[in-house]
């Protein structure tokens, strides 16, 4: 079963690689378009395409699965179809989140990601890993239910100005809305993805989940997971909402400032080094969300390319602090001295460093 998951994976990877070579990042528009239909009456397809914003992000997604697969090769937990068809449905969730062209379609696929990182915390996880599954889906849930009124709402508004439902990113976007009615949606928005990213004060289930999941599962979430949220604000917040965004977007900036200091500051203070990286994660999810509402080109640039350098840096680490952890079993936290031991290990967990 491990096999064949890694094969599965490994093709995926090297047809989204083809795609990402042959993308046009000068063309402007959605490119490789597949459609068909999910919800006619609601004016609801099931339309994926690569485009600017997902680009970079699905790259990272189908090079972290396999890698982060291969790294728990050892792992009791990789022997198991359950844990394995999970990662499978978790990658589709994922990929499909960020391919989506349609809203209603990436709401019920942002959904979908939750139901797979649920299980594999709750039936994979540490001594504490109920706590963490619970508080992990009340809080997502929490922040999920205000973004589908957003969705209903913008539906709805759809039908009323354009005389028959619609969901497409293209028509939302063209869609005249007042002042209040692009308040509503950002704070919609924003509460869902502070929650994904995470950014403070919307972060209290980060270091419960961090610790308590497996190493591969801790990966996934900080490297890919943690960009949802993210995207979420490019994808949604910044189109269907600019007047708002420009507005309210200074107390977006104020909490992603406090996010930068306090999750550094938190991090300094760690001995567990899961929680150390996971705090560090929160800081640097900070600076995404302060480039994205600088509201300058430059900014947004560099968000989404801080994104990309910190997906593959923070899973780089958790999966090497799991590799340290399947060597030294429960005394791992007490590891010292890891360049006399294991020297090739602490090149690379200084490269990632």
């Amino acid at each position: 079963a491990r096999s064949v998951t890694l094969g599965v994976m490994l093709v995926v990877a090297w047809l989204v690689a083809r795609l990402f070579v042959e993308f046009d990042g000068d063309a402007g528009l959605p490119q490789f378009v597949i459609a068909a239909p999910f919800m006619p009456a609601l004016g609801s397809t099931l339309r994926f395409a690569m485009d600017g914003y997902n680009a970079f992000l699905v790259l990272l997604t189908v090079l972290l699965f396999p890698v982060a697969l291969a790294c728990s090769w050892p792992a009791a937990e990789s022997r198991r179809p359950l844990f394995l068809s999970l990662l499978l449905l978790l990658e589709g969730a994922l990929l499909g989140t960020f391919l989506a062209q349609d809203l209603l379609v990436f709401f019920v696929l942002w959904e979908a990601v939750l139901i797979p990182t649920v299980l594999l915390v709750l039936v994979f996880g540490g001594a504490e890993r109920r706590r963490a599954a619970l508080t992990f889906f009340l809080y997502t849930m929490a922040g999920s239910v205000v973004l589908l009124a957003a969705v209903i709402y913008l539906g709805a508004e759809g039908a009323r100005q354009y005389g028959e439902w619609t969901f497409d990113y293209a028509a939302l976007e063209r869609l005249p809305l007042s002042a209040g009615q692009q308040a509503f949606v950002l704070v919609a928005v924003a509460l869902a993805c502070a929650v994904k990213s995470p950014l403070f004060p919307f972060h209290s289930w980060l270091p419960l989940a961090y610790r308590e999941s497996p190493a591969p599962v801790t990966a996934l979430m900080a490297g890919v997971m943690s960009k949802m949220g993210a995207y979420g604000f490019l994808r949604l917040a910044l189109p269907l909402a600019p007047d708002a965004v420009v507005q309210f977007g200074p107390v977006l900036v104020a909490l992603a400032a406090v996010s930068v200091v306090y999750g550094a500051v938190l991090a300094l203070r760690q001995r567990d080094y899961k929680l150390l990286v996971a705090y560090a994660s929160l800081s640097h999810m900070g600076y995404v969300v302060l480039g994205t509402f600088s509201l300058q080109s430059t900014g947004l640039h560099g968000a989404m390319l801080q994104m990309l350098s910190h997906g593959l840096v923070v899973a780089g680490l958790f999966l090497l602090l799991g590799m340290i952890e399947q060597r030294r079993g429960a005394a791992w936290l007490q590891v010292h001295g890891l360049a006399t031991r294991a020297p090739r290990m602490a090149v690379v967990l200084m490269l990632f460093v």
